[in-house]
């Protein structure tokens, strides 16, 4: 109930919407295949919200979805796990599997189901068949099955070769989805280097997985408050401190996690090539937020849980290390509620209502493109001109066209909105103000969590002759 009451309250953001453009404006599957080569996941998500998009063009659904995938993972854990009840609860409603997988409707919410009813339905033939669901559900599937595949083989009779066969055809095409074509924008070629900035990154995302505590305040999403970042490249005491402590997170879960797992040598290792593949594409990859490094909880939750399964149950004194990540997940997912619940997430969804009340006929245009696709989520049938592509659409197409063209200087963006402002007014979307006193300000939203989607609509009136 509490999660359907802050999903209800919470505005999508661009990565929410982004998904949901793709599968409402495809009209075919063979469309959302070519729109989605920019986005580097696999498909099942969109198709999930293609099919539903069908019915509805309403974000609402998508959110209902989620909410569905999110209680399922919930009540799996909560009936079926191998641990104390109240580790069980407390885990329910930690900040990972309430909040950034259970109100953030993303496709690591199915990645996290699936992978959940494989490990707690070893001893059934479906796990193959749901490892195959995990890995088309997003790139942290695709990276996670292979080392999972073989640990739950290792529990029982092997897998005949077909159903073998099967699963590694649907991991290797999992995988193709998600290979993007050669101009994509983002997270291109691999790091190889050495950067202790960046090796710091990752072991903050791992530590702040088991220590999910934001820093209380408006900004609190991906900003781990145990966990402070030298974004300006400066090291400074509170930074160092915070690298300390995740090094000292990282030896201890560690420690405790490998002495857990040590009777079954098979798991352990498979746990610990796990989280090998994480910390490598995190460092080598795509250094990724909270919601990536979440899976480094998530996956020392299912090897304990593989472990525990069908022993004798545990004292609840040899849970007593755990105590305190199972606390700080609690009221990190406090914090989270909180806040989304007394303040957008995002301002699309208000902006979307501000433009139908100010713009009428008005040319709707919008820059960054990432930030008009939020509003674009809410106008169905409806599409904005997007400066980055000089052309009218819904959804973002991520390549290195449109990444050249986004950091425009106010002055060339109002030069290119009063070229376009010729022949009817212009209604401006943007996530920043604007200095120029000859345009008319319509609306400022703000604030919102995702400080990025802090909207201000404009009125740029038709340009005479």
């Amino acid at each position: 109930m509490a999660l359907a009451l802050l999903l209800a309250r919470h505005e999508p953001w661009r990565d929410e919407i982004q998904a949901w453009l793709l599968a409402r404006d495809s009209p075919t599957l063979g469309d959302l295949w070519r729109n989605t080569r920019y986005e580097g996941h696999p498909l099942l998500w969109h198709v999930l919200l293609w099919l539903l998009a069908r019915f509805t063009d309403d974000p609402a659904a998508m959110q209902g979805l989620h909410w569905l995938f999110a209680v399922a993972t919930a009540a799996t854990t909560l009936f079926l796990a191998p641990f104390p009840f109240g580790v069980r609860a407390a885990w329910v409603l930690g900040y990972l599997p309430f909040y950034e997988y259970g109100v953030v409707s993303r496709n690591y919410a199915p990645t996290a189901l699936f992978l959940t009813l494989a490990v707690a339905w070893e001893r059934k033939r479906a796990w193959p068949w749901l490892l195959a669901l995990a890995a088309h559900s997003s790139p942290m599937g695709v990276l996670l099955v292979p080392p999972l595949w073989w640990a739950l083989e290792g529990r029982g009779r092997p897998l005949p070769w077909t159903a073998r066969f099967a699963l590694a055809a649907s991991s290797l095409l999992a995988a193709f989805a998600c290979w993007p074509p050669a101009d994509y924008a983002h997270a291109r070629g691999l790091f190889l280097g050495w950067d202790p900035r960046r090796a710091y990154y990752v072991l903050r995302g791992y530590a702040s997985a088991f220590l999910p505590l934001p820093r209380p305040g408006v900004h609190f999403w991906n900003d781990p408050w145990l966990f402070p970042f030298p974004w300006n490249g400066v090291w400074t005491v509170t930074t160092l401190l915070g690298a300390a402590l995740a090094v000292v997170v990282l030896l201890l879960t560690s420690v405790w996690l490998l002495e857990r797992l040590s009777r079954h040598r098979r798991i352990a290792l498979a746990y610990l090539a796990s989280q090998a593949v994480l910390f490598g594409f995190f460092y080598a990859k795509f250094p990724g937020a909270m919601r990536h490094h979440g899976f480094f909880f998530l996956v020392a939750t299912w090897f304990l849980w593989l472990a525990m399964q069908g022993a004798v149950a545990d004292r609840h004194a040899a849970w007593t290390p755990a105590v305190p990540v199972l606390a700080v997940g609690l009221a990190g997912s406090l914090v989270a509620g909180v806040v989304d619940w007394r303040l957008p997430f995002s301002t699309g969804k208000a902006m979307a209502q501000a433009v139908r009340a100010r713009c009428g006929e008005a040319l709707l245009v919008a820059h960054p493109d990432w930030a008009g696709s939020t509003v674009a989520g809410f106008f169905p049938g409806e599409r904005l001109f997007y400066l980055t592509r000089n052309a009218f659409g819904t959804f973002v197409v991520w390549d290195l066209a449109r990444a050249a063209k986004e950091p425009l200087e106010e002055s060339s963006l109002l030069e290119a909105v009063r070229e376009l402002a010729a022949g009817q007014d212009v209604c401006l979307i943007l996530n920043r103000a604007l200095r120029d006193p000859g345009v008319e300000m319509l609306a400022a939203l703000g604030p919102a969590v995702v400080s990025d989607e802090e909207m201000v609509l404009y009125r740029v009136p038709r340009r005479t002759p």
